[in-house]
């Protein structure tokens, strides 16, 4: 597994969230991959907090205060298979990251299309999204994908 080129960012849409303070709006809107490659048939890419997490800060995400959550991907290249999944953690420590134990895969992208999916985490405080790549995914794949969240 190797950890996204883009760290994770904030998108500043008042229109979606309603206030510039996290968590204080109707909801919030992360950039969780940005372009991100996810080359070839083995590519497994997971998304990082900060540019240069450590062993036990800035690798996931806290939801902590969130309920509801939706994830818009898209993917661009010749031929796309990739799934996209979670990980979760009590903490923030790299090691700590693991699949739940149910709905852990969010959706699988074939196509150059947009997709919108719903994503159902098991209550932990942290999360990470995987991009794992299928058979015949070729190593021209991109996806981008951004997340929507709400108290």
């Amino acid at each position: 597994m190797a950890n996204a080129i883009t760290a994770i960012s904030r998108v500043n849409d008042p229109r979606a969230s309603g206030s510039a303070v996290p968590g204080l709006g109707l909801g919030e809107l992360w950039q969780i991959f940005t372009t991100e490659p996810v080359s070839g048939a083995a590519a497994v890419v997971v998304s990082i907090m900060q540019p240069t997490p450590t062993a036990t800060n800035g690798n996931g995400l806290s939801i902590s205060a969130l309920k509801f959550f939706g994830l818009w991907v898209q993917c661009a290249g010749t031929t796309v298979n990739v799934t996209i999944s979670i990980l979760e953690s009590w903490n923030d420590t790299a090691t700590n990251f693991i699949a739940p134990a149910v709905n852990a895969t969010v959706g699988t992208v074939s196509d150059t299309n947009t997709h919108v999916f719903v994503v159902q985490p098991t209550p932990m405080p942290y999360i990470q999204f995987k991009l794992t790549a299928g058979a015949g995914n070729t190593g021209d794949v991109t996806c981008s994908a951004v997340l929507w969240d709400q108290a």
